[in-house]
């Protein structure tokens, strides 16, 4: 984890996070949470809202991100002591706003623009404040569950790979349902 961690001097992400036996890395730009960070007020005859100046200040932040990532290059010296390998994925991660903020309609084309929008081989998430405390809060669920059974973190084997043990054990419990 990190904060402020600069991309060629040129640019600076708020935060990063990555996990280096993966190689995979998350860049994070914050913007405000305040009503308007995400759409402008409608204007008058409008029921679609523009997009607000911070919105797209910081997803502007993530274009200018993934341009110079390419621009420089992952073979690059600076690359790698940046991310340690030549073949890092990296996503990138734009957090703004409340969904108390959002009609259905502007929560909507938010999602819209985070599921369908990339640079290239970079892919960007965009999460409200809100969005991602939920986030958390599932994951933190889910985590006692993963931890009591170690079993489910064993990689499954290939398809035809199944021991006979393995493959008996599956069919009573199928029969206990």
């Amino acid at each position: 984890m990190a904060t402020e961690l600069s991309l060629f001097g040129d640019y600076a992400c708020d935060a990063a996070s990555g996990d280096s036996k993966a190689n995979a890395f998350t860049l994070i730009e914050f913007e405000d949470a305040n009503e308007y960070s995400i759409f402008k007020k409608a204007a008058q005859g409008r029921s679609v809202r523009a997009w607000a100046t911070r919105f797209e200040h910081g997803f502007s932040q993530l274009v200018d991100w993934a341009w110079r990532l390419a621009d420089e290059g992952s073979k690059s010296t600076a690359y790698q002591m940046i991310f340690g390998s030549a073949d890092a994925t990296i996503h990138f991660m734009l957090i703004v706003g409340r969904d108390a903020d959002l009609s259905d309609n502007d929560a909507a084309r938010l999602r819209w623009r985070a599921r369908y929008v990339s640079f290239g081989s970079f892919k960007m998430a965009c999460f409200t404040f809100d969005g991602v405390l939920e986030l958390l809060r599932r994951r933190m669920e889910i985590a006692p569950a993963i931890h009591s059974r170690p079993s489910a973190l064993r990689s499954r084997p290939r398809k035809g790979r199944r021991s006979t043990k393995r493959a008996s054990r599956k069919g009573s419990r199928a029969s206990r349902r």
